[in-house]
């Protein structure tokens, strides 16, 4: 708090997380973050910390509300900061606060009422008349209807950024129309800030419109599940958490609709589906199995989640079923890199060398090295082209072409000397080729730059039993699956180890 004090918010933010992780039920240092949350004008934050505060104090009411009515939602802050005077806060800015969020909300009489005890309590303070006068200033009227008429026809048209120009001028002429405030949350729904959107319409929406924008959000969640990296990778409940909350997020949902029957039948399917593609990222397979076949039963699924069906049979060891689900999502969406990668590795599973070359040779002739940016900047290198090497070196390694597979992965390593995936593939190939010290050297020296990549991890725990190092491969694999006991790899290296301690010295 002496950071955030002294005007570096970002210091104190940091420390107080850094306090909270180190003590999660510290309440007080979780009030304080609230606060320096609100200061640093992180207003959504603030009030997901605040929700998670039990029995918060004066002071975190009182900031809580601060980021409730900048962030639209004044009746909360009204409820908010009357919370705070009640609690003991009865400072002149707590007070100015209760008055601008009950102008904001319309009831310009309380508002007025505010002041006067804010006037009462600290008499001669020169922020009283500014608020007032603030408060005092008419409302002016909104847009004329032609400029509802012309938002409306560019949200129909689909040019919802175009709508939100216009939005923002008539908002700051009329900033508590309803009118343009419910076209505002929708226009931010349509360019993607689904979130933003429900906290802007709140109150303004219709019943269909909340659910749908709620869907979006909550399939927002699920793709951030698999997105944002895991400060703790190898924690298995931390590892999963961002998607084990969409999964919350979405059952929730679906309890809430359910009861609605056919009013709402359409947006339960729709996060009923999302759910499917977050259990896939969850690795429970079988569940998505078991939810597609029900899903399916009542309409055919979209091809994202037939993308998301297709990779759990080929968890499954179904390559066949799978195959058909890829080619499905490819249908839906030509091209796309995730199903074809799925189709290469369902053909490879049926040694079907052909056609699994065919989508080789179609990634490589479709994903270029670099892509153009506009402006005067140079290309853009474009990541994708990693999996078409890797695509091209694997079809060369399952076909025995272990010399071709290193052409084609060793000048992409070299040229990428930090990319893990890269250097696991190495590491892969010569291990493959017998040369297990090699590899074993190529994993530990990548390990150092990536010491919790995964795929690094496995392919050193498999060369140390190639160079029957058998005790340090067993505790590699107990390690790693303890971590990571959904993984098909590690679950393969535990039968392995297994049968290694039959056939092979203790020690």
């Amino acid at each position: 708090m002496a950071a955030a004090r002294a005007g570096d918010l970002t210091e104190g933010r940091r420390l107080l997380e850094a306090a909270l992780a180190a003590a999660p039920g510290d309440r007080a240092a979780l009030a304080d973050l609230v606060v320096v949350l609100s200061w640093a004008g992180r207003d959504r934050e603030a009030l997901a910390r605040f929700d998670t505060l039990p029995a918060p104090p004066p002071y975190a009411m009182a900031a809580a509300a601060v980021s409730a009515r900048r962030s639209r939602q004044a009746a909360r802050a009204v409820a908010l900061y009357r919370q705070a005077i009640a609690a003991g806060d009865t400072g002149t800015e707590t007070r100015l606060g209760l008055a601008l969020a009950e102008a904001a909300r319309g009831d310009r009489a309380a508002a007025r009422a505010a002041i006067a005890e804010a006037e009462a309590n600290d008499h001669g303070n020169p922020r009283i008349p500014q608020v007032a006068a603030e408060i005092a200033r008419p409302t002016v009227t909104a847009p004329a209807g032609a400029d509802l008429a012309r938002i409306d026809a560019l949200l129909n048209a689909g040019r919802a950024f175009d709508a939100l120009q216009i939005l923002d001028a008539s908002l700051r002429i009329a900033p508590r129309d309803p009118g343009l405030r419910r076209r505002e949350a929708l226009a931010l729904a349509a360019v993607g800030a689904p979130e933003l959107a429900l906290v802007r319409g709140a109150g303004l929406l219709t019943e269909p419109e909340t659910r749908r924008i709620r869907g979006a959000a909550n399939a927002f969640l699920v793709r951030w599940g698999t997105q944002v990296e895991s400060p703790t990778p190898n924690d298995p409940a931390a590892r999963h958490a961002r998607t084990d909350a969409a999964i919350a997020a979405l059952d929730a949902a679906i309890a809430a609709w359910l009861p609605l029957g056919p009013d709402a039948a359409g947006a339960v399917r729709v996060a009923r589906v999302d759910r499917l593609v977050a259990l896939r990222d969850r690795d429970r397979m079988d569940d998505v199995l078991a939810e597609a076949a029900v899903l399916s039963a009542a309409a055919p699924l979209p091809g994202y989640a037939r993308e998301a069906v297709g990779d759990a049979l080929l968890n499954r060891r179904r390559p066949e079923e799978a195959e058909l689900e890829y080619r499905a999502a490819l249908e839906a969406d030509p091209g796309a890199l995730n199903p074809s990668l799925g189709l290469f590795y369902a053909l490879s599973e049926q040694r079907r060398w052909a056609e699994a070359r065919a989508i080789v040779d179609r990634l490589d002739r479709d994903i270029p090295a670099y892509r153009a940016v506009r402006g005067p900047e140079p290309p853009s290198a474009e990541w994708d082209r990693i999996e078409a090497v890797t695509s091209d070196a694997l079809w060369r390694m399952w076909g025995d072409d272990l010399a071709g597979a290193e052409a084609v992965a060793a000048p992409l390593a070299a040229a990428a000397p930090m990319n893990s995936s890269l250097r696991a593939l190495r590491g892969d190939i010569w291990r493959m080729r017998g040369w297990t010290n090699r590899s074993i050297e190529e994993y530990e020296t990548a390990l150092t730059n990536a010491p919790d990549a995964l795929d690094l991890r496995i392919g050193l725990a498999e060369a140390l039993f190639d160079a029957r190092r058998w005790s340090e491969a067993r505790v590699a694999v107990a390690t790693l699956a303890t971590q990571y006991p959904e993984n098909a790899a590690v679950r393969r290296l535990a039968r392995r180890c297994a049968r290694s301690r039959s056939s092979s010295p203790a020690a």
